[in-house]
């Protein structure tokens, strides 16, 4: 084992603290944009969390789910983050996103409840 002095292992330990803090960071983060996003979705869509956090593939769940999935990513993300935060795989949420651009390009209507959340979305995130 190599001898460490002193100063090297305080230097490292003050490494390992500032890269704890940027994990810290990024992680709070992520939680912030994930929960503003969530909280969107379940206003516009009228669903309880319980609900978008069950593993029913009843339309009226999965779709707003699906939507909270896509709307994550396009905000930052991963695909992993984004279907994690619902207990899934990134297949998912990669499924989620296609699903929703579908739907945009066939229904209006949805199109524009989607662009409305994108809206609300980031007018939460910029203040």
């Amino acid at each position: 084992m190599p001898d460490l002095s002193t100063s090297t292992v305080a230097e490292l330990i003050a490494e390992l603290r500032r890269q704890r803090d940027q994990i810290d960071s990024a992680l709070a983060e992520f939680s912030t944009t994930a929960v503003i996003i969530e909280r969107a979705v379940i206003r516009t869509f009228n669903i309880p969390r319980k609900q978008l956090h069950s593993l029913s593939r009843a339309s009226h769940i999965a779709l707003p789910r699906q939507a909270a999935m896509t709307l994550m990513h396009e905000h930052g993300l991963t695909w992993q983050q984004a279907s994690s935060h619902y207990g899934l795989d990134h297949g998912t949420s990669m499924h989620a996103s296609k699903a929703i651009a579908a739907r945009e390009a066939t229904d209006p209507a949805f199109a524009t409840r989607m662009q409305t959340l994108r809206t609300t979305i980031k007018q939460h995130l910029s203040t």
